[in-house]
């Protein structure tokens, strides 16, 4: 291909189209982030966040028993789950508890969110970009992880030691 048949003209018209599309559409996108928004006008409130959390969609669909802001430390929402929690899809718990999280995250300053089961073991734990990952479900007399054998056994010098011999 020739390049003298390409019209300059056409060209530098095009240059400076694209230019003023992406300057405008950096703007557009930027202006939300540097304008300065009306303060709470449409944030939630941390009551607002408790009680979206216990609707009875929510709670029925997932199996939520108890929501409440923790007394120890205020900044922290505790949601407790029945064994129902576990019949909900995988994928959907995950989502649901990364919604609580950035909830409760624009209406508290530091906000964290312990979602855990009934003998308030955690269900979910949080990486720290607040994706959500679930625990595995423990067995239903589980009440602590098992430690194994092998760290319990002294060593042959102490029971023979303490064993008198």
């Amino acid at each position: 291909m020739n390049c003298a048949r390409i019209r300059p003209d056409l060209f530098s018209q095009r240059a400076g189209f694209g230019a003023r599309l992406a300057l405008a559409l950096t703007l557009a996108l930027t202006h939300d982030v540097f304008t300065p928004q009306p303060s709470c006008s449409h944030r939630l409130t941390p009551e607002q966040v408790m009680a979206r959390v216990r609707a009875t969609d929510m709670s029925a669909h997932f199996y939520v028993a108890e929501v409440e802001r923790s007394a120890a430390l205020p900044r922290m929402l505790v949601v407790r789950v029945g064994p129902g929690w576990w019949d909900a899809e995988a994928y959907l718990r995950t989502q649901v508890a990364e919604k609580w999280l950035h909830m409760w995250e624009s209406a508290v300053t530091g906000g964290i969110v312990a979602v855990v089961d009934d003998r308030d073991r955690p269900v979910v734990n949080y990486d720290g970009n607040g994706r959500a990952r679930l625990e595995p479900r423990p067995a239903p007399d589980d009440t602590a992880p098992e430690i194994g054998k092998e760290q319990h056994r002294k060593p042959a010098d102490e029971q023979s030691a303490a064993s008198g011999g």
